[in-house]
């Protein structure tokens, strides 16, 4: 048996030199032609539509990520460069539920 499913039986009988070969298939489980086409045609449907999640889940973790290292220089900042009543400031306007009523409007 391969790895399509299919399998292939040859046999010969060797006083009479007759052979006979028999494949079988076996289509249980497996997607029509129309099943697939109809799948492809979905897939081509919903393109735009995938392509729009992509960009926000990208435009989420890029702000996650600029949050963050806001959040990080603000932690590693000086007191000189930066007031501690600042650094507060900073580390309050990072805080996840901040910034994700921003995140529900994208």
């Amino acid at each position: 048996m391969d790895a399509n499913g299919i399998l292939n039986v040859f046999s010969m009988d060797k006083s009479s030199s007759k052979s006979q070969s028999i494949i079988r298939t076996s289509d249980k489980g497996r997607l029509s032609k129309e099943e697939i086409e109809k799948m492809l045609h979905e897939a081509k449907q919903y393109e735009k539509e995938d392509e729009e999640q992509r960009e926000k889940v990208a435009a989420r973790n890029n702000l996650e990520s600029y949050v963050y290292s806001v959040k990080q220089a603000a932690d590693s900042a000086l007191d000189d460069k930066l007031s501690s009543p600042d650094k507060t400031k900073v580390k309050e306007a990072c805080l996840y539920s901040q910034y994700v009523s921003y995140l529900s409007l994208i």
